[in-house]
């Protein structure tokens, strides 16, 4: 079920741990920002401006690396009319307003996620852009959230998203996706260090979102950066508490429940570290799994 390829695991991960300790010291470190922000529900334009000037406090005050968004910051999560609102896959407005800004500011954005609609239907889809400004892949959630309806207004995705930023194997997932642990497992197995996880996960369920997010880097030994909403969409409102694990599950950098950025600086050389000292990919039994 988890088999990535026909080389043992065990010998696969070592060939990445060898590949990284090859790497330079500032090749291993990078400076990671999550913005939490509030969106507003249906007012796409108000949030394509307030994410550009998030965007631009976040670069001066802190010279990232990669930069990552929250859950459709586009229209929020979700109008009612999300079909009417959402931007069209031909035009992109809000996509393209991210890969100008990467361009420019030679940042990379994990740009949280958008609706999109394409050939009919809306997508939860998220995008990544590298300093060139290049949309280095695009992620549809696979899980979508039944119970506040969002399957019946989505059409899920159906493929898993590990990409590379200057070198680094990251993966993505969406909100309502971290309840689904095979995912991010499937997702460390295809070689990712770096999990993103935009969100708009609601205050009920505070606890579920952090303990789940901590769960997830602990489980696959990765480092993993969350991006949630905050403030209200009709009824729901929204946690924050976007935070920035390491791969031993210690918080690096937390949030509360307003808008705000966090930040701290990651050495990838921890995921090495610990695979090598807990080896939980090599003790895997996947043959009992199915």
């Amino acid at each position: 079920m988890y088999g990535i390829c026909k080389t043992p695991l065990f010998l696969f991960v070592g060939i990445v741990l060898a590949k990284n300790k090859c790497k330079g010291v500032n090749e291993m470190k990078k400076r990671i920002v999550s913005i939490q922000a509030k969106v507003e529900l249906s007012d796409y334009q108000k949030n394509r401006q307030h994410m550009v000037n998030l965007l631009n406090e976040a670069k001066e005050k802190y010279q990232p690396d990669i930069i990552l968004l929250p859950e459709t910051w586009n229209v929020g999560f979700f109008p009612q009319n999300v079909s009417e609102l959402a931007d069209d896959v031909q035009i992109n407005a809000s996509a393209s307003l991210i890969s100008d800004w990467a361009k420019t500011n030679q940042t990379n954005i994990v740009a949280g996620s958008i609706a999109i609609k394409e050939n009919g239907v809306v997508k939860n889809r998220a995008m990544i852009f590298n300093r060139a400004g290049d949309l280095v892949h695009a992620y549809d959630k696979i899980h979508l959230f039944s119970p506040g309806n969002e399957d019946e207004y989505f059409e899920h995705g159906n493929s898993i998203a590990t990409f590379e930023l200057d070198g680094v194997t990251c993966g993505i997932i969406i909100c309502y996706d971290l309840r689904f642990p095979e995912l991010t497992r499937k997702i460390a197995l295809d070689g990712a260090q770096l999990l993103f996880v935009p969100a708009e996960w609601p205050f009920p369920r505070v606890a579920h979102w952090e303990t789940l997010s901590r769960a997830r880097a602990i489980e696959n030994q990765m480092f993993v950066v969350t991006s949630n909403g905050v403030g209200t969409a009709g009824e729901l409102r929204f946690c924050g508490h976007s935070g920035i694990y390491n791969p031993s599950g210690d918080i690096l950098a937390k949030a509360e429940d307003q808008e705000t950025m966090i930040y701290a600086e990651i050495n990838l050389e921890e995921v090495n570290e610990i695979r090598s000292k807990i080896p939980v990919f090599r003790d895997r039994k996947p043959e009992l799994y199915n």
